[in-house]
């Protein structure tokens, strides 16, 4: 496990989990998983996010991967204003308009840093083309 922050007092810091067997010469298998507290520790029935993670955790240790965790809970509205999204969906928006509602974005995540961790972990890769066939 590797810590990345912007401040080395920084408190909860994006993480990387590399599993071993990790070789970045090699194709590796990468999930980015957005932190969801309710999903990932307590396994809320709202979202699948703590499915995911489990299962990329699996993936990541049986092929040398990598699962980078990144410290943005709620779409990157943080964790109390997620329930204060909860509270809204209990009374029939969806999540983006429960987050709208609140004065956020419908999605407020970023993930430069994410790109920053996989350059430093020497893990090379090129964008996707939705488009190629």
């Amino acid at each position: 496990m590797i810590a990345y922050a912007d401040d080395p007092a920084e408190r909860m810091p994006h993480l990387a989990l590399i599993a071993q067997g990790f070789d970045p010469s090699r194709p590796v298998p990468v999930r980015i998983h957005s932190e969801c507290m309710t999903g990932d520790v307590f396994g809320s029935r709202r979202c699948d996010c703590g499915e995911q993670l489990d299962i990329s955790l699996k993936i990541a240790a049986a092929r040398g991967g990598v699962v980078v965790y990144l410290r943005q809970e709620g779409r990157g509205i943080g964790l109390i204003n997620k329930l204060k999204a909860y509270n809204l969906q209990d009374l029939g928006l969806n999540t983006a308009e429960a987050n709208t509602h609140l004065g956020f974005d419908v999605d407020a995540r970023q993930y430069d840093c994410a790109i920053f961790i996989l350059q430093d972990l020497g893990i090379v890769f090129q964008a996707w083309n939705r488009n190629r066939v």
